[in-house]
């Protein structure tokens, strides 16, 4: 096939670190390159940060720095993640990062759209600003949906923990503006020529996608995707059971004592080894018990492909490398979109969903006592999903939908 110019275009929440939104369009930006194809990378609506920025240096992208946005149009990404945890506010941090920014951006996106002249772009589903300035610039897009909620209903339903209607009439006119009038599933914009969801039906179940949109499979990278970091991986005992919790990279800065203290007391009653990965909580790494290791980023894949169970908020990149590396879930939804992922992981029976304010030591003894019974239906289960996550590449087939249609 001719030689490509795809420019990814990824979602870039503020300052912090977006890895849910980076992380499942590595692979298949590895993938076009690999098949010979030039690829760009622009962050939106922010620049990405120092760590993420060294990522996408190491996975060897073109990196193209957004247009800068004035002073206050997103919060800082401390402030971000609290108001995204207040069901009273939520609402309000997703306008901030979603539409806010596109009246401050469009005519400098678009200008480097011209300047950079690409075949067809890659778009993270969630991605205003870069949606509408394709659509204005008549550049084809394909789009990626990071997480799972593109098969979502019309209509944000339970999906969300909060009240998002206020934020849908102003989105409507914003889109309206330019003669858009897209089928939005919770906060995706589907694309008219194609999409692409990193997930199976036997996680989904029966889904309600957008017309053109294909469940592909995890997306997976298939050389280093550039957020390795050491682990000492030497501390883990063998001879006892591994429970891993990450709450994902927006919430990292956030304590969340309460979760972390019952899990602390669940895994030793449990006489398992407990990983967490939080900054917040590898500040205070000295105070912990021995059996708990805590550092400010783990290397994901890795510890999935040696973990027994999985403490999750339930972000989708997380389900979805949990599912590839067949460990079972415990999900305790924090904010956001994660009230969705933890209703299909239980009512697929891959994990147990617990809320937040109902954890407690025992119920978390009572979910990990389920999760590492190697008897219990919800191995099986899980045993069952991990094949399908196992048998389809969903980067490489979103690389070739990407080819197919650039051609």
């Amino acid at each position: 096939m001719t030689r490509k110019h795809v420019l990814v275009i990824s979602l870039q929440v503020g300052s912090g670190a977006s890895k849910g939104h980076l992380n499942p369009l590595v692979g298949v930006a590895q993938h076009l390159m690999g098949r010979g194809h030039r690829v760009s990378w622009l962050p939106l609506p922010a620049a990405v940060g120092p760590a993420d920025r060294a990522q996408l240096t190491d996975v060897g992208v073109e990196l193209v720095d957004p247009p800068p946005l004035p002073p206050g149009v997103i919060a800082g990404p401390t402030e971000l993640a609290a108001i995204a945890r207040d069901p009273a506010r939520i609402w309000e941090a997703y306008r901030s990062f979603l539409l806010d920014p596109v009246p401050h951006l469009l005519d400098d996106v678009g200008a480097a759209l011209s300047r950079l002249e690409p075949d067809i772009a890659l778009i993270d589903t969630m991605s205003y600003t870069g949606i509408i300035a394709c659509e204005l610039a008549g550049l084809p897009w394909v789009g990626a949906c990071a997480g799972l909620k593109l098969v979502h209903p019309p209509g944000f339903s339970a999906a969300y923990r909060g009240d998002m209607t206020p934020i849908v009439r102003p989105r409507t006119e914003l889109f309206a503006q330019f003669g858009m009038a897209p089928d939005f599933r919770l906060f995706e914009c589907p694309s008219p020529t194609a999409n692409v969801v990193f997930g199976t039906e036997e996680l989904v179940g029966d889904v309600f996608p957008p017309r053109r949109t294909w469940l592909v499979g995890p997306t997976i990278a298939p050389r280093r995707r550039g957020d390795e970091t050491a682990f000492p991986f030497d501390r883990i005992p063998t001879d006892q059971p591994l429970v891993y919790a990450s709450f994902g990279s927006v919430h990292t800065r956030l304590s969340g004592d309460g979760v972390i203290d019952a899990l602390v007391e669940a895994t030793a009653k449990l006489g398992a080894t407990l990983v967490i990965s939080s900054e917040a909580v590898a500040q205070r790494a000295d105070e912990l018990p021995a059996h708990t290791i805590a550092t400010p980023y783990v290397p994901q894949l890795e510890m999935l492909g040696r973990a027994d169970a999985f403490v999750s908020h339930g972000g989708a990149n997380s389900v979805m490398e949990a599912m590839y590396f067949g460990v079972p879930l415990l999900v305790i939804p924090l904010a956001s979109d994660q009230p969705m992922q933890a209703g299909l992981v239980e009512r697929a029976g891959a994990g147990i969903a617990v809320e937040r304010e109902d954890l407690t030591t025992d119920s978390a003894v009572a979910a990990l006592t389920r999760l590492l019974d190697p008897d219990d239906p919800i191995r099986h289960t899980v045993a069952r999903i991990q094949k399908s996550y196992r048998a389809g590449d969903g980067a490489r087939r979103a690389a070739e939908i990407v080819e197919q249609a650039a051609s």
